[in-house]
C-alpha cells in the first residue's frame, strides 16, 4: 500500500494551484509553460511538501511529481485527490518495471595512458573499466554525442576530450535517471579514493592565481549508451572547471590506493564501520573541488561531523572533544582543534573566513586524514558503528574507571553464568 500525505496542505494547495495557472496543453498535446522559474519554484515547494513514504531519495520524488502533474494537467478532474491518483499510478509503473543497465562514460583529467596499463577496477562488487580514446570510438556511437554536444564542447578552451582518460560504469535502475545515478555514485567513489590516495598528508602552498586542491576533478561530460551501446543522451557538469591535464601523480600513494580498493571491493553493509569510511573518503572526495577555501573548509568539516556522529542534539564542542581523543589528547591538537571549531562557528554563523585561510585549511584537512586513516585502523577490530560509538566513550574514560568497568562487567558475567547453570540443574 502506497500512502501519500501532504506535510502542509496550505502549501500544497497553493503550489498545484499555481502550477494549473502557470502552465496549458498545447496544440500538440504538450505541457507549455509561461514563466519558467516560477513553475520550477512551485514543483520543488510541491515535491517538499508531499511526502511519499515508498521513495527515499529526493531526486526521484521530484522526477516523479513532474512527471505526474503532466499527466494530471491534461485531466478534467483538477483536484488534490486525483493528483494523488496519478502519483500512485506512475509510482506502480516505476515499480513493478523491470531493470534495465545503460552504459555511462565519466572522464578524467588525467593523462589517458596513466590508467591504461589497468584496464579495469572493481569496487563495491561493481566493475569500472578504463578504455582507450580508439576503443571509445570503435564501440560506442561517439559521433551522434560529439554532435549534440557540440555547443557545450566548443566551451572547452585549454583541453580537449581526448586529452581525457575515459571510464565506462554500468547503472542499473527502472529508468534512466535511476541508472545514471547509480553509475554516477561509483564513479564519484573511484574519483574520492585516487583523490584521497593523491592528497593525503600534502600541504599545499599557492600564490597568484588559485589553483584546485583536488587533482581529479569531476567528469565535464556524462555520456548515457543505451543497452546495445546506441547513444541516448548526455549530461554535464553545471559548474565549469578550469580543467588541467594531470601529467604526472608526484604525491600519488599506490599503498594507500590499493588498501582502500581492498577495503571496498564489496559493498559493505550500512550499519558496518566500513560503510563508514566508504561515507567519509566519498565526503572527502569532493571536499577539496572548489577554488573557494571556505567551501572546502566547511565540506572538510562535514567529514568530522559523519565520523563522530553529529546530530542536533550534540554540539560542536562533542565533535571537537571526540576529535581530541583521536589524537591522544595532545595539548598542541587540542588547541589546535579548539581554533578550529571557534573557526568553523566563525564561518557558519558570521561568514568570517580568513582571506589568506589556507594554512587553516591544511591543518583542517590533515585532521580529517588522520582520521580516516584512524577509522582504517580500527575496522580491522570492530565491525560496526555503534562499536566505534562504545569505543570512543571507553576512550574518554580513566584507565583506572576502565578497570573497574571491566571488572564488574567480568561479574555480571559469571552471576549470569551460575544462574544458568542452577537454572539447567533444577
Amino acid at each position: 500500500m502506497i500512502l501519500i500525505d501532504e506535510k502542509s496542505r496550505d502549501r500544497v494547495e497553493f503550489a498545484l494551484d499555481e502550477l494549473i495557472k502557470l502552465t496549458k496543453i498545447s496544440s500538440q498535446g504538450s505541457i507549455e509553460h509561461t514563466d519558467n522559474f516560477k513553475y520550477l519554484q512551485c514543483l520543488y515547494i510541491l515535491s517538499h511538501a508531499i511526502k511519499i513514504d515508498v521513495i527515499k531519495e529526493y531526486d526521484f520524488k521530484e522526477n516523479l511529481i513532474r512527471t505526474s502533474f503532466n499527466i494530471f494537467r491534461k485531466d478534467n478532474n483538477l483536484s488534490f485527490n486525483r493528483f494523488k491518483e496519478v502519483i500512485k499510478q506512475q509510482i506502480n509503473q516505476s515499480l513493478n518495471a523491470s531493470k534495465k543497465s545503460f552504459h555511462v562514460l565519466f572522464q578524467l583529467n588525467i593523462k589517458p595512458d596513466m590508467f591504461n596499463r589497468k584496464k579495469l577496477y572493481s569496487i563495491c562488487g561493481d566493475k569500472i573499466h578504463c578504455h582507450t580514446w580508439r576503443y571509445i570510438n570503435s564501440n560506442f556511437a561517439f559521433d551522434k554525442f560529439t554532435k549534440d554536444a557540440e555547443y557545450r564542447i566548443s566551451t572547452f578552451r585549454s583541453i580537449s576530450l581526448d586529452d581525457f582518460a575515459w571510464f565506462e560504469v554500468i547503472g542499473e535502475g527502472k529508468h534512466i535517471g535511476e541508472c545514471f545515478s547509480s553509475a554516477y555514485k561509483k564513479f564519484e567513489l573511484f574519483r574520492a579514493i585516487l583523490n584521497f590516495s593523491n592528497n593525503a598528508y600534502v600541504i599545499h602552498n599557492q600564490s597568484g592565481d588559485r589553483s584546485y586542491l583536488n587533482s581529479f576533478l569531476p567528469s565535464p561530460f556524462y555520456v548515457i549508451f543505451n543497452p546495445d551501446k546506441s547513444y541516448n543522451q548526455f549530461r554535464y557538469e553545471l559548474t565549469e572547471f578550469k580543467y588541467k591535464t594531470v601529467n604526472l601523480m608526484i604525491h600519488f600513494k599506490p599503498t594507500v590506493f590499493k588498501k582502500l580498493l581492498a577495503l571496498f571491493l564489496i559493498k559493505p553493509s550500512e550499519d558496518s564501520l566500513k560503510w563508514l569510511i566508504l561515507e567519509a573518503v566519498s565526503k572527502y572526495g569532493t571536499s577539496l573541488d572548489s577554488l573557494e577555501w571556505d567551501t572546502n573548509f566547511l565540506k572538510l568539516w562535514q567529514v568530522l561531523e559523519l565520523i563522530t556522529f553529529q546530530s542536533e542534539k550534540t554540539s560542536i564542542k562533542n565533535v571537537g572533544d571526540k576529535i581530541k581523543l583521536i589524537f591522544g589528547q595532545q595539548k598542541i591538537w587540542n588547541y589546535t582543534i579548539d581554533i578550529m571549531c571557534e573557526l568553523r562557528n566563525s564561518l557558519v554563523h558570521k561568514g568570517n573566513f580568513p582571506g589568506e585561510g589556507l594554512g587553516k585549511l591544511n591543518i583542517l584537512k590533515f585532521l580529517v586524514e588522520n582520521c580516516i586513516f584512524h577509522l582504517i585502523q580500527l575496522s580491522h577490530h570492530f565491525k560496526s558503528e555503534s562499536d566505534l560509538e562504545m569505543f570512543h566513550q571507553l576512550l574518554s574514560q580513566p584507565s583506572g574507571n576502565l578497570k573497574k568497568q571491566i571488572n564488574i562487567a567480568n561479574k555480571i558475567i559469571k552471576f549470569r553464568g551460575t544462574k544458568i547453570k542452577a537454572r539447567n540443574a533444577n
